[in-house]
Formats: structure tokens, sequence, C-alpha cells
């Protein structure tokens, strides 16, 4: 029974669900309290209360420990993957912080490349096999997210807010290399995330104090960041690299595919100010059939062997 247990909740599926249950809330969230603080203020406290909740846990696992034995090599992974992870926030905040009604669209679909950039940066950093089947199924789930945001029509781009959009593709590009390279890390994984954080917590500071400065913020915008905190940090880092180290990263980049329904439905259960519609769900089964693809191929093929 219990190895059992261990099996499924070592599984790349259920890895996924708790991560697309907390991704869900990121975009929707962060622009609900970039209403009273900036971009630059919000990574301050989301690096900041990460660092601070997972050190109890790292010093009495005693994981400081670890830190002697770390290679040359590996901090420099770790810093680089650390780096990386910044940049993507960064990025991504500083694009969602000058997006509009009519521009969030555009701006959250091309953050959206970045299960793209994952599939694409497996084969040179992960020595994984690039085949069409692959890139044929991340095509697909691509397709069924931008139906899903853009509810089928035609993204409309703003000439003045390129730069919005660049972040927004830089972001994208960030975490595909963030995701490929730490994928290679062989340190522990609560270690790596603990430096990861920390590294972060430090970068976050520096570029607050650089560009902007430090606010208080009211009870519920705390303990929103602290939701976005735990969920995107916290939890979700380590969850992620076990689903890339447990499955190919093609197939945990097409689940992430699911992000932005999630997302949706998230707004559309706490904000009440959006519908679940026919779009969404034709987007849904898009994304599904971009995930199974492969297997599908796979069944015709053996059918048509069996057949002949």
């Amino acid at each position: 029974m219990i190895s059992k247990l261990k099996g499924f909740f070592g599984n790349v599926y259920v890895y996924m669900t708790v991560l697309l249950l907390c991704w869900g809330t990121l975009a929707s969230v962060s622009k609900l309290l970039m209403q009273g603080i900036d971009s630059y203020q919000l990574q301050f406290y989301l690096y900041g209360l990460a660092f601070l909740t997972l050190l109890p846990s790292f010093f009495m696992k005693k994981k400081h420990l670890l830190l002697k034995g770390l290679t040359g090599k590996q901090w420099l992974l770790l810093a680089g993957c650390a780096v990386f992870s910044y940049a993507y926030l960064l990025c991504y905040m500083l694009a969602l912080q000058e997006s509009t009604d009519e521009t969030i669209v555009p701006i959250t679909m091309l953050n959206y490349l970045y299960p793209v950039f994952i599939v694409l940066l497996a084969h040179p950093v992960n020595g994984e096999k690039l085949t069409i089947p692959k890139l044929a199924s991340t095509a697909i789930c691509f397709l069924g997210a931008y139906i899903v945001v853009s509810g089928g029509r035609a993204m409309v781009f703003d000439p003045k807010i390129m730069g919005s959009y660049a972040l927004a593709f830089a972001a994208a590009v960030l975490w595909g290399l963030f995701s490929a390279f730490g994928k290679k890390n062989t340190a522990d994984i609560e270690l790596s995330n603990v430096i990861y954080i920390g590294l972060g917590f430090a970068f976050s500071t520096v570029a607050m104090l650089a560009n902007s400065s430090f606010t208080l913020v009211s009870l519920r915008d705390f303990s929103l960041l602290f939701w976005l905190s735990a969920a995107n940090f916290t939890l979700s880092y380590g969850l992620w690299f076990k689903a890339l180290k447990t499955a190919s990263a093609a197939l945990a980049a097409n689940m992430s595919f699911l992000t932005p329904f999630v997302t949706i439905f998230f707004i559309a259960v706490i904000f009440k100010d959006t519908r679940i519609e026919l779009s969404h769900m034709a987007g849904l089964l898009t994304i599904l059939l971009g995930m199974k693809w492969q297997d599908i191929l796979k069944l015709m093929k053996e059918a048509k062997g069996r057949a002949a």
C-alpha cells in the first residue's frame, strides 16, 4: 500500500496537477497586487517571503551541511539557474505592469511560449531526442493555449508597447533556460531551491532599492503575496524539477500549456467577472489532444500494422 502511494505521488501527472493549481493564479493575482505596489516591490516580497519560509526547514534538516560538498561546476550551474529564474520573473512582471485590458492577451501568449523553448532546449542541453511527433504535439498544445487566451480571435499588437512584448518573449526564453539547465543540476533539490531563491532575494532587493523603494502593504495584500510566494516559489520549484526528471521535457512542457485554462478558471471562480466559454473548452480539448498526440500516432501505427 505504501509503495503504491509513493508511486502515485511520484507520478509526473500528480506533480503537474499541483503545479497548475499553483501557477494558475500568478498572472491575475500579480496584476491585482500591482494596483498598489510596483513590480520591483512585488518581486522583493515574493522572494523574501519564500526565502524566510524555506530557511527553518533548511536548517532543521541540516541541508546547510551539503553546501561544503558542492563543486565549483555545481555552484556555477546553480548561480546561472538563479539568474535565469530571477530574470524570468523580472521580465514577466515588468511586462504585466505595462499591460492593459487590450494588450494583456498578446503579452500572456508570448509568455506561454516557454514550453516551446523547454522542448527545443531539451535536445542540446539535456540530450533528449527531438522528433517530428514531439514538435507536432507541442505545436498543437500551443494552438490550444492560444485559443484559451484569445478566444480564437486574432491578436492585435500595439506598436507603442513593443518593449513589453519583448520582455514577455524574453521571459519565455529565460524560463526555458532555467528548466533545461535546472534539469542538469545534480545537487539536492531543497538545497538548490534555497540557493535559487536566496540569490533571487538578493537580486530583487538590489533592483528594488535601485528602481523603487520599500513599502509596507496591507494585510490583504500581504496574504496574497504570501500565497503567490508559497505557490510559485516555495512549493513549485521543487515539484517542477521533480516533474522534469520524472518524465521527458516534452510531456512536462505540454502539460504546462494547461496553465492559461486554469488561470481563467480561477478568475471565473474567485473574481466572477469571467465565464468559462465554449472557446475555453475548445482550447482545453486541443491542449489535451496535443498532450496525447504521440500516443494517438502510436495507436494508429499499431492498428495499421495489425490490419496489414
